[in-house]
């Protein structure tokens, strides 16, 4: 494997792997405090959920080509690679509650009422309701591939990557 993109190819069916064991060992051990959606493998191929399947994929690829580009483009450090899974998944938690919010403010517009007659107290983004929603949906597997093409680019960086050997001279 001499290539980085079959090394972060690699990286992805590994983390694939870790997403199953995750979502159909793990999750169900924790109860409420991770309800994840389960990846499931079905025979009947109109029942599976591709969106399940195929969100992380573009996750991990999008991060993993993204942190490069932040690098050489954008400017950013060291520092804030170290520190991009916190803050990307801040960005995420950030964007699910817009999304939400948008969506039923939406549906009270449609409905021909106020926002503030729907009983939203499942978002409020501080409350447990709201992080059982975020965990449950197909979004959390977003954030969850986005974190692991994080983890590819620094081990493929860090630790496959060929270096050349230093000659005493330098």
């Amino acid at each position: 494997m001499g290539s980085n993109s079959l090394k972060a190819l690699f990286l992805l069916l590994l983390f694939y792997v870790a997403l199953y064991v995750l979502s159909n060992f793990i999750a169900p051990l924790a109860g409420d405090m991770l309800p994840l959606k389960v990846l499931e493998i079905k025979s009947d191929i109109f029942r599976l959920d591709y969106m399940l399947w195929l969100v992380p994929a573009s996750a991990f690829f999008f991060v993993y080509l993204l942190l490069p580009l932040l690098r050489s483009e954008m400017g950013f450090g060291g520092t804030f690679v170290n520190w991009f899974p916190l803050i990307f998944f801040i960005a995420c938690y950030i964007a699910y509650f817009v999304a939400i919010y948008w969506f039923y403010d939406n549906q009270a517009v449609l409905s021909g009422v106020k926002l503030s007659q729907f009983n939203l107290d499942f978002l409020n983004p501080l409350s447990a309701a709201y992080w059982k929603n975020f965990a449950a949906s197909h979004f959390f597997f977003f954030v969850l591939a986005g974190i692991g093409g994080w983890v590819a680019r620094m081990v493929i960086e860090n630790f496959l990557t060929d270096k050349p050997e230093q000659s005493a001279l330098h």
